[in-house]
């Protein structure tokens, strides 16, 4: 689930099944292995489904109100045709609140990929009784916990913040990355929790902190993060202090724009950008000169950003040309 998917408070609308990218996340391949894999199974003899009944039969005693039949559904999300999962899918998240029993109690399906829905699910009706459930697969799922983080940020309940601010340390990162992004939602809610993490022994930890922190702007935050220069990678520190917006940062990003490491270079160069300070101009003229073609674009883009004027760099093939643009 990226970080645009989206629910909308208690709604359904519009809710996405875990991986979908969009209304054209099916491929090719999907339409085939939707054909031929049930077909291998059945043949096989692995994966084949008693008496299954028929997906259309099991979804009207669902919308009639039939527990069994919601629980049925909702184990189809692991269906091996995914015709069948997609269908599933669509059902439940059409019974709105009715099925939520049913979706917390899913969470604890010992199919990953059940579980895994549920919890899109719950996040996608930003269900306030899942908070728990959701908060606990947080914290044990042996895997796709980036799930549970990323549908504690969609319920938007401030008790959350505690647990994925835990999770930003995550073996995996991707859990660290949903759990910033969700503390994001959450705006100044969460400064004073991620300020304290800014003093975890855990490099990712401080790392998603400092991101996360960047993000939300929140004034109080700018001493710790202009000192914090120390705790997190530099790169990381400037960008954020870029979006920060806070000027007192602009000297220390200044500084930054000749260092050797190219990464650090352009996050310097960004983050001038995000300041708009005017004592960024002389910095961003010579980055035109910087022997790095993105970090040339960007200081073009900055000077633009700041003066008004448009400013040619010389890109990858050595012409001068000005940074593209999606409105000119």
């Amino acid at each position: 689930m990226a970080s645009g998917v989206t629910g909308a408070g208690g709604s359904t609308a519009g809710t996405r099944r875990p991986g979908q990218a969009g209304a054209g996340w099916r491929t090719p391949l999907v339409g085939v292995l939707a054909v031929v894999l049930p077909a291998l199974l059945a043949a096989s003899g692995c994966g084949r489904v008693e008496k299954e009944k028929p997906i259309a039969a099991v979804i009207a005693a669902a919308k009639a109100g039939d527990a069994a039949a919601t629980h049925d559904l909702i184990r189809r999300f692991a269906h091996p045709d995914p015709l069948v999962s997609e269908q599933a899918w669509e059902a439940v998240v059409a019974l709105g609140a009715a099925a939520e029993p049913a979706l917390i109690e899913g969470l604890a399906a010992p199919d990953p990929t059940v579980a895994e829905f549920c919890a899109g699910a719950l996040g996608g009706r930003s269900s306030k009784a899942a908070l728990a459930p959701l908060t606990k697969a947080l914290e044990s799922w042996p895997r796709r916990r980036y799930v549970a983080a990323w549908a504690l940020g969609e319920i938007g309940d401030p008790s959350a913040i505690p647990a994925l601010v835990a999770a930003l340390g995550d073996k995996d990162l991707e859990v660290g990355k949903y759990a910033a992004r969700s503390l994001i939602k959450f705006g100044k809610e969460a400064t004073d929790a991620l300020l304290k993490a800014l003093d975890s022994p855990a490099a990712a930890t401080r790392h998603y902190a400092m991101r996360a922190l960047g993000e939300i702007q929140d004034p109080r935050s700018a001493d710790a993060m202009l000192a914090a220069g120390t705790k997190v990678d530099r790169a990381v520190h400037l960008w954020a202090l870029g979006r920060l917006g806070d000027k007192r940062g602009f000297e220390t990003v200044a500084a930054a724009v000749t260092d050797p490491e190219r990464n650090t270079r352009l996050a310097a160069i960004q983050a001038l950008n995000d300041l708009g300070d005017e004592r960024a101009i002389p910095v961003l003229t010579r980055a035109l000169a910087d022997p790095e073609w993105m970090i040339r674009e960007w200081a073009a883009r900055g000077l633009e950003s700041i003066t008004g004027n448009r400013h040619r760099y010389r890109n990858q093939h050595g012409d001068d040309v000005y940074p593209y643009s999606l409105y000119r």
